[in-house]
């Protein structure tokens, strides 16, 4: 309301319908300024605050952080490699090194990792965070994921095409020609988050001509 009785003090104005007006006017739209630009720099902000908190999440999670260790120790013993597929790893055994007695499904590890990863996708793409903060935050995270278990993400993504459908997005925006050419092949059906143009870049790379 405020901004449209202003408008119309401008429209008066302008018209010499009330010159006494101009000074108080001009004071008012210079106010009227500030105050836009100071919520647009609020929720710039707010936006910022919530990338960080987001990302840096999974330093509080200590399921998150037990996950990642079985997942290396995995990776180091050989036992998971990027051709490793969804079936396979269900049979995939973790053994707790301290504890033998404690052994553990790979993909009751994996799976949850790809997953909080999505969950953090979703934000990416649809525009809730900064996205300059996020790229120089976990960009080389989001790249190792796809380049570790692409046959698994795959294998998900064959069976529901929505499976790590934002993962796959925000990878794509991510990653070089070369990883995409390497690995779109073994990531399943295009994600249909990615926008129109992207689509058909990802489905050439993975039914070339």
């Amino acid at each position: 309301m405020a901004f449209c009785i202003l408008a119309t003090g401008w429209i008066a104005a302008l018209a010499g319908r009330a010159d006494s007006l101009a000074g108080s006017l001009f004071t008012g739209t210079i106010a009227a300024a500030s105050l836009i630009y100071s919520l647009g720099r609020g929720q710039e902000a707010t936006k910022d605050q919530y990338t960080l908190t987001l990302v840096a999440k999974r330093f509080d999670d200590g399921g998150y952080a037990a996950n990642v260790r079985v997942a290396s120790d995995l990776r180091i013993a050989g036992k998971i490699r990027p051709e490793t597929n969804l079936k396979s790893l269900f049979n995939i055994h973790w053994v707790d090194p301290a504890d033998k007695s404690k052994r553990l499904r790979a993909a009751y590890a994996i799976i949850p990792i790809l997953n909080h990863w999505e969950h953090v996708c979703t934000a990416y793409v649809d525009d809730r965070i900064n996205r300059r903060i996020f790229e120089d935050l976990v960009q080389d995270i989001i790249r190792d994921l796809i380049g570790r278990y692409p046959v698994v993400i795959g294998d998900m993504r064959r069976e529901d095409p929505s499976h790590m459908e934002h993962l796959c997005a925000v990878w794509f925006v991510l990653a070089s020609p070369t990883e995409r050419a390497r690995l779109i092949p073994s990531l399943g059906p295009v994600p249909q988050r990615l926008c129109p143009n992207d689509q058909w870049r990802w489905s050439k790379i993975q039914q070339p001509c």
